[in-house]
């Protein structure tokens, strides 16, 4: 019965060995882990410190400037009509490519708008003739859009005897 307690001081003296070389084991593990993770984190803030004070300088100006926004004038919109199943054939599509397009019109005036009505075959007519000696690439390019837009509404503002169309909508545009 007396040997019993000295083998439990020498179980727990070898298991607070075992304690501490587990612990030294995972210590010299995780250092260079933690050392690459500063390190990394540290070249990157130091490389793109530039653009995230850019970054924090727009997203802190959008912030402020909500205030800006809420003083400015809303936005006026007229009345709306739309010129619906226009197809365009590009000028080098050889009848294998066309565009599918509709194309929403506003005007303060609503009397611009029955002269649309009234004009109607007349300015399809138009836009057909100014959309199909676009090619294709010019239609599919998107930086084109805002030109072939301001191209189309003064076509149209050309036709139109009273008042103008103050903007020009594409409700839809399908290459194919």
């Amino acid at each position: 019965m007396a040997e019993e307690p000295n083998e439990q001081p020498a179980a727990s003296a070898e298991g607070d060995a075992v304690k501490t070389k587990g612990g030294k084991s995972f210590l010299l593990m995780i250092l260079p882990v933690l050392f690459v993770a500063l390190t990394g984190g540290g070249w990157i803030a130091f490389s793109y410190y530039p653009k995230l004070m850019l970054v924090a300088e727009v997203f802190g100006r959008d912030i402020g400037s909500d205030a800006a926004e809420e003083e400015a004038e809303p936005i006026e919109y007229g009345q709306f009509t739309e010129l619906q199943g226009l197809i365009i054939n590009p000028s080098d599509s050889e009848g294998t490519r066309y565009l599918m397009l509709n194309i929403g019109l506003e005007a303060l005036d609503a009397g611009v708008l029955e002269q649309v009505d009234q004009m109607d075959m007349v300015i399809r007519d138009t836009i057909l003739k100014l959309l199909s000696q676009r090619t294709v690439r010019e239609l599919s390019d998107i930086n084109l859009r805002d030109e072939i837009k301001t191209e189309l509404k003064q076509a149209i503002n050309d036709i139109l005897k009273d008042g103008e169309i103050t903007r020009l909508y594409f409700t839809q545009y399908v290459l194919q």
